[in-house]
């Protein structure tokens, strides 16, 4: 017997965060979030449910009494507004391998919609462009990051069985840090920020940063990417989410900001010191071991995930995004990074793409999809 039950008390909220980290218990490859961060992230935008525009709703999917899926439903007016659509977009989406199940979760998704006026459902995607999205569809057998989903192949065929098609699709990469800096490139890295009158900022902490330039950071998030698909504005309410969890895991050496000659941000790019294995062994707890496994591997990175690189509109197509990975790479290769993995790219963002052709053996190692489907 399958059941499909609307979370609404706070030890099923927890059970709906722990369900995935069971599913895949024995996946070497799975990265959980962190329970705290997720517990507190849906708090906050249950909170805002008929308010600000927004509403948010999660299922578990019941199996003959035991959990067996989840999945969230997100209204999302602001983005419903930009596009002139009428859109619900699905997230944290995990099940068994048992297309009745995903089948029966997905009718409950689609009431959901009709409830609300809606008529396209796509997803997974999350209540911002910083959160996971995308199922993936490619690269199975590679570990994932903290930044990324993972799932299982069969969720791919279930949703295809069901009528949904691809909405957008993404590729990421695995790039291998050189044993030297590119002199050429370092070269005319310089020749940019001399001609543009252009320079780095001095990072003496991540406060300092936060303070000064947090805002204008995520200023040029929004300014940046503002045109790819399915990215809305944060809210103040986000971005201070997001300072207050990124500073946890963030390792100055792999940010870097570019300023121009009043000291006003150009472009910024930030990486992460890898904390898939971290977040892994503790199974997305903070306590009593997480934490230190987290800052270890912050303070000692193997491997980096390149997370975010924006440049000014009209400093676009300068070079200014040569300058800011010509500074981590260099602070990668001083601390003995064996590779970097990119974000997930937009297929048809060849622009970004092309900056790997500056480095060797790079390798197309996976792919995601967002899918939609019309109701």
């Amino acid at each position: 017997m399958i059941e499909i039950k609307t979370v609404n008390k706070r030890s099923e909220l927890r059970s709906f965060i722990e369900f995935p980290n069971e599913l895949y218990r024995d996946n070497p490859y799975y990265v959980p979030y962190l329970t705290m961060d997720e517990l507190n992230n849906l708090n906050i935008f249950s909170e805002r449910n008929d308010k600000n525009n927004f509403a948010l709703k999660c299922f578990l999917a019941y199996k003959d009494g035991k959990i067996a899926g989840r999945i969230a439903a997100i209204r999302c007016d602001r983005h419903n507004e930009i596009t002139k659509e009428k859109r619900l977009r699905f997230t944290r989406f995990d099940v068994i391998d048992n297309y009745e199940v995903f089948s029966k979760m997905m009718d409950a998704v689609i009431d959901y919609a009709k409830q609300l006026g809606l008529n396209i459902i796509h997803g997974p995607l999350g209540y911002n462009d910083l959160d996971r999205e995308g199922v993936l569809t490619f690269g199975f057998d590679q570990p994932g990051n903290f930044e990324t989903l993972y799932n299982h192949p069969y969720y791919k065929e279930f949703l295809e069985k069901y009528g949904f098609t691809v909405d957008a699709e993404w590729k990421e990469f695995k790039i291998p840090i050189p044993k030297k800096v590119d002199e050429r490139i370092s070269k005319i890295a310089t020749n940019v920020m001399q001609r543009k009158k252009l320079h780095y900022f001095n990072i003496k902490s991540l406060s300092q940063v936060i303070n000064r330039y947090g805002k204008d950071i995520f200023k040029l998030i929004d300014e940046a990417y503002g045109d790819l698909y399915g990215v809305i504005p944060l809210t103040d309410e986000e971005v201070d989410n997001m300072i207050s969890q990124f500073k946890l895991i963030l390792n100055k050496r792999y940010l870097s900001l570019v300023l121009d000659e009043n000291d006003n941000l150009v472009g910024f790019g930030l990486a992460f010191s890898s904390m898939s294995d971290a977040v892994r062994k503790s199974r997305g707890k903070i306590l009593p071991l997480g934490v230190f496994r987290i800052l270890h591997a912050v303070n000692n990175p193997k491997v980096i995930d390149l997370a975010l690189i924006a440049v000014k509109k009209e400093y676009q197509n300068f070079g200014v995004t040569g300058i800011i990975m010509q500074q981590i790479i260099k602070n990668a290769i001083e601390d003995g990074v064996e590779y970097a993995e990119s974000n997930p790219e937009l297929v048809n963002n060849l622009a970004i793409q092309q900056q790997w052709k500056n480095f060797e053996n790079v390798v197309n190692h996976k792919a995601r999809a967002v899918y939609s489907l019309k109701i």
